[in-house]
Parts: structure tokens; sequence; C-alpha cells
């Protein structure tokens, strides 16, 4: 769906399956504080990396695509305290081409248009969230 959607900006890569595990925790309560579990060590990627691979499951899996995003826009940052994680970062709205899906040199955000932003909300609303990003003027596209 996301490839017919018509919006630009996305390249899709085949996933290499090299460590596909059985975890159910799309049945954990998402309202929860916690998950109902944690690895013996207490890093979230131990969810992961202590359980062994199993083929049959990544074999059930089917083709698994990576959507990659390019830089299609310019970010500037603003100052806004003392400390250095105190800045605000806008979308320098000259720079921007217009791609509905992108990065920005520079920060590890996705971005998206209005229109992108409408489609994912339609179509995957549990699994997004937007903050409105701003060119110092006006909001310009959305930060997910």
């Amino acid at each position: 769906q996301l490839a017919a959607s018509g919006l630009s900006g996305l390249s899709f890569y085949p996933v290499h399956k090299r460590h596909i595990v059985a975890l159910r925790w799309e049945q954990w309560d998402p309202a929860a504080e916690a998950p109902p579990e944690y690895p013996a060590s207490g890093e979230p990627e131990d969810f992961v990396w202590e359980r062994p691979h199993d083929p049959e499951l990544a074999a059930q899996l089917g083709l698994i695509w990576e959507v990659r995003l390019q830089p299609h826009a310019v970010v500037r940052r603003v100052q806004e305290g003392e400390h250095s994680w105190e800045v605000a970062i806008f979308v320098e709205e000259a720079s921007w081409d217009g791609t509905d899906l992108f990065q920005a040199e520079g920060v590890g955000y996705r971005f998206a248009s209005e229109r992108a932003k409408q489609w994912l909300d339609a179509m995957v609303p549990a699994w997004v969230s937007f903050t409105p990003v701003g060119d110092g003027q006006r909001v310009n596209p959305a930060l997910f």
C-alpha cells in the first residue's frame, strides 16, 4: 500500500533476515507502564539478541522491505537555552523540494509533507505520531 500510495521520497530495499526471533510483543498491553517481561540484562536490544534465530519463522514472514529516505531539505538550529540540548530545529523552507517523506542533513528525524501525514494518519494511525516543525514563520512539514 505504501509503494502504491504515490508518496514521493521512498526507496525500498529487501531485508536480509539474519536474526528473526519469536517474541509476541504485539500482544502486550500498549497502555501498560512497562512490558510484561524484561531481558536479564535490562537492555531493550536483548529482547531480540537473547533469543535464538528462528529460521522457520523467518521463512513464514516472506519478504520484508526496508524503506529508506534521503535528505531533501536543510535544517537550522536555534539555541533556546544555556544547555546544548536546548535547541529548536527548523526546516529551511526554501531548501525543501516538496518530497513527501524525507530526511534532512545532520538530524535523525524523518519528515512528512501534509499529504504524507494525512495518508499515514489514515492508513496506520496507531503506528505514527507527528510533531509540527517550523521554518521560523509558520508550521511546515510534519516530523514523525
